[in-house]
């Protein structure tokens, strides 16, 4: 008799213990300081949104969270607010359906999230989503931040989904996390949209990408092979994709039929290694461009087992599909058709690609695309549809809308191994050849030409490791154009590197040695510069 009460007392204190536990799970602070303890649920993020002042920062301590599913975090358009894991991988959040829902309208408001170790256990799953539960409308969002997290996924997942109904321009940087996924079966980044008679124009080097920058993408198994880890359909998307390490990742943007195609497209400074358990080893369309827009890829590796003559590809779905408004072939209003008409058969076409939605000419380019077992290049090539009629070879030429460098090796010379006639070459300013070809369409006077990339000009990269061998610290390259015969004009500079929301700010370019990560997070890897030296 005289154990029950002691029996009967330890119960109460286990169940008041587990009680207590329970109702600490909580965030507590004021303003733009908060912290929350482990176990706090997205409705309790919520309410301590309600209260937090624009720009608050939710600190979260170590621990296990369960987010997602019915309980959805979504951002407000009048509040920023960062989510942070007090140290980098030591917050353990499991996660179904949705996690982020994206806020309807145009906000200026900074929406970070970071440190946290993210992992879904199985199944179909949108961890950022623009359109939950039909939420659609067009969606502008200019300081987007997401870093330091580890994603843990089956494959079936996607990262970010934005909704086929609606504009969306998504601009800022995903940086520095790790993405680990067993079998790839969805795109990881599927960026779509809606049509606009209006889109944003002129975005090549500008803010105005989403920008994925310094991660690592470890795919262990390709299961579909029309999958990558990114794509695109439609004019809002513009997005730049550099300096990355992947395993079994390609990189995709599609146009019509699934809309109207990306308005650009950058990716460079990227490690490209396939196993034998991609869904193409050789390196199979491991860039992919199928839509309108600007197009660049440049500085990139690839590491394959055999080397695929189609690995930077662009294809134009509108020379031999009647999608997008019908086949382009001379017939079609929308189209430039120029004359004759045998020899362009509708070019320039609406919605291919080296074209804006206005038809302005953006000539697309590819240089320092090497193979990594003997350094040979790789260059932008251009595939068919194969079927009949196909007039790809009339609407995308290679020096009138491509150029590729004629070397993979730097130039010694202004006279070689590029010497201003056809394609481009890159080095030295002063090794830039003197004379130079350009465009013989009078159309487009003054876009389209041989090109140069002069390594030591321009101050974009401001990153303590620079990828580019004996230049550091802002003197990073600059593109040049032969804009008329003999003259030379800037057409290209990469936008600031590393992207400036790394040191806190999207106004100005960051101090010199990149970004600082917050506190209790590591310093940036180095390892990720993967450009070969020149």
């Amino acid at each position: 008799m005289t154990k029950m009460p002691r029996v009967f007392g330890l119960m109460i204190v286990v169940l008041f213990g587990w009680t207590l536990t329970g109702a600490e799970a909580a965030c507590s602070g004021s303003g733009q300081a908060w912290s929350c303890t482990a176990g706090t649920t997205p409705a309790q993020i919520i309410s301590t949104l309600s209260s937090a002042t624009d720009g608050a920062t939710l600190t979260f301590e170590p621990g296990s969270y369960t987010w997602g599913g019915s309980q959805r975090i979504p951002l407000s358009l009048t509040k920023g607010v960062t989510l942070i894991c007090q140290s980098v991988g030591a917050c353990d959040v499991t996660w179904t359906g949705t996690v982020i829902e994206t806020p309807i309208g145009t906000s200026s408001k900074l929406y970070r999230i970071s440190g946290f170790d993210f992992l879904h256990p199985s199944g179909a799953g949108q961890w950022w989503w623009h359109c939950p539960g039909g939420r659609c409308a067009d969606t502008e969002l200019s300081n987007i931040r997401i870093d330091h997290n580890t994603f843990t996924l089956s494959g079936a997942e996607q990262i970010l989904l934005t909704d086929t109904a609606s504009i969306t321009y998504l601009y800022g940087v995903i940086d520095h996390n790790v993405f680990n996924i067993s079998a790839m079966s969805a795109v990881t980044f599927l960026y779509t949209g809606s049509t606009t008679t209006s889109p944003k124009n002129g975005r090549l080097g500008t803010a105005q990408n989403l920008f994925v920058e310094d991660n690592v993408f470890n795919i262990t198994r390709g299961v579909d092979g029309g999958v990558g880890c990114v794509d695109g359909w439609h004019v809002g998307v513009g997005m730049v994709w550099r300096f990355n390490s992947m395993t079994n990742c390609r990189t995709l943007m599609h146009g019509v039929p699934h809309s109207w195609g990306p308005s650009n497209f950058e990716i460079y400074g990227n490690s490209y290694t396939y196993n034998s358990n991609a869904a193409f080893p050789s390196g199979y369309r491991s860039i992919h461009h199928q839509g309108s827009g600007t197009y660049a890829a440049w500085g990139n590796s690839f590491t394959t087992a055999s080397h695929d003559p189609d690995t930077i590809v662009v294809l134009h779905y509108r020379a031999f599909q009647s999608v997008g408004g019908g086949l382009c072939d001379g017939s079609n209003s929308q189209d430039g058709n120029r004359s004759p008409q045998s020899a362009y058969q509708g070019y320039p076409c609406k919605h291919q690609p080296g074209r804006d939605n206005n038809g302005q000419f953006y000539p697309m380019f590819s240089f320092q695309n090497r193979w990594t077992d003997n350094g040979a290049k790789v260059d932008l090539v251009i595939n068919g549809g194969g079927s009949s009629p196909d007039y790809t070879s009339a609407h995308l030429k290679q020096n009138r809308d491509i150029y590729n460098a004629v070397s993979a090796a730097a130039q010694t010379s202004s006279s070689g191994p590029f010497n201003g006639t056809t394609g481009m070459g890159f080095g030295s300013l002063a090794n830039r050849p003197s004379t130079c070809t350009t465009t013989t369409e009078a159309a487009d006077a003054g876009r389209g030409g041989v090109m140069y990339w002069a390594t030591d000009q321009g101050n974009w990269n401001s990153s303590s490791s620079n990828p580019y061998g004996t230049q550091r610290n802002g003197q990073d390259g600059v593109l040049y154009l032969c804009s008329a015969p003999n003259t030379w004009s800037v057409y290209y500079t990469p936008y600031a590197y590393p992207h400036p929301l790394q040191a806190g700010t999207s106004q100005t370019p960051p101090p010199s040695g990149g970004g600082t990560p917050p506190p209790g997070m590591p310093q940036a890897p180095t390892n990720l510069h993967l450009v070969p030296s020149q």
